[in-house]
């Protein structure tokens, strides 16, 4: 039987390790700043309910200008006649101006207009939806793609090995066959050796009988002249033997012997037919031993040009059942509906906890 090695037709397809996803860059750190003043302030209790969370308030000083002031408590006459911003900046102005009484001097400068109000502040850490469905669908494509990849290289392996076993069931039946064609062959000729044979002891029996009874006759025959001889001898010896006394009495012996050798060839004809009839119940028995056996031989060689073929086509049948049986799953778009329904990805964005 030639053998089938299966480990020569199968790849051995390890599992693929996965390295640890990295979801910090699914999340997106989230800042804003809202004044009190602001109109946005009355909305801090919605954000808060959106995720938002409220982190340490601070006091903000915002510059809106510049005025100009005298310094020392007092001011020239002209008070407004001083250098512009853009030329004096925040250092000391001084300006000197005679009187009758004598000089004086004024310095001014100019200070910031600001306003003080108290800023609040929130953060939140949020989903982000598209970056997680983009990264969960682009995993499970490839996930699914090498799934499918070994089961079809799987199939395929199953199918080889398949072909294999039928190529090489096929290879011994036709090795049978021709050993069946051998036998078959050999009871043929069997078959035709028993009429020769037949014909070889018809001739071996023939003529057995064409001598048989001689020896009997001539017993009878020496039998019955010893009687003739002694019959005439007696009636010699008494004086009797004339011809009409010898006429009647040798007429009784013969009778007698005609009738012992008519015995003898009756028996001759009841072994004759004998003989005959068990050559033609052997003729008749060999005739049929001779349609028995290619009655044998035609069952022998429809069983062997049937059986083969049945456990062949069984065999393709449990391959194409196999074959029949292979389903291939597809991703459907309700599931990755359904991903980013539970992202949140349709609605609002998703968030988490942040720390303080």
């Amino acid at each position: 039987m030639d053998k089938i090695n299966p480990l020569s037709l199968i790849t051995d397809s390890d599992p693929i390790p996965e390295a640890v996803m990295d979801v910090s860059g699914w999340f997106l750190t989230e800042t804003m700043a809202i004044s009190s003043a602001s109109e946005d302030a009355q909305y801090i209790g919605w954000y808060l309910a959106q995720g938002w969370q409220r982190q340490a308030d601070t006091i903000e000083t915002t510059t809106t200008g510049q005025y100009w002031q005298w310094l020392d408590g007092s001011s020239p006459v002209d008070a407004a006649k001083h250098p512009s911003f853009a030329t004096l900046g925040y250092d000391i102005f001084v300006r000197t101006e005679y009187f009758i009484s004598g000089m004086i001097t004024f310095r001014g400068r100019y200070f910031d207009i600001t306003n003080t109000e108290k800023v609040h502040h929130l953060t939140r850490r949020r989903l982000q939806s598209e970056k997680v469905m983009q990264s969960l669908v682009t995993d499970f494509t490839k996930a699914y793609n090498e799934g499918r990849e070994i089961n079809d290289q799987r199939y395929d392996e199953l199918v080889v090995l398949y072909d294999t076993m039928v190529d090489k069931t096929e290879d011994e039946i036709n090795g049978l066959v021709e050993t069946d064609d051998y036998y078959t062959g050999l009871m043929d000729t069997i078959a035709g050796l028993l009429p020769t044979d037949f014909a070889a002891y018809e001739d071996d029996v023939d003529g057995l009988l064409d001598d048989w009874g001689d020896a009997a006759k001539a017993r009878v025959n020496t039998q019955f002249d010893n009687q003739s001889s002694k019959v005439a001898q007696g009636l010699v010896d008494r004086g009797m033997y004339n011809s009409t006394v010898w006429t009647s009495t040798s007429t009784g012996v013969e009778d007698t012997r005609a009738q012992a050798l008519l015995e003898i060839d009756e028996k001759i004809i009841e072994l004759q037919l004998k003989l005959k009839d068990r050559i033609e119940e052997l003729r008749v028995r060999m005739r049929l031993g001779v349609l028995d056996a290619y009655a044998r031989l035609m069952d022998i060689k429809q069983k062997n040009a049937l059986r083969p073929l049945e456990f062949r086509n069984q065999m393709l049948t449990l391959m194409l059942t196999f074959m029949e049986r292979r389903t291939d799953d597809y991703p459907g778009l309700d599931g990755i509906a359904n991903i980013a329904a539970q992202l949140g990805y349709a609605d609002t964005p998703s968030t988490v906890a942040t720390t303080a």
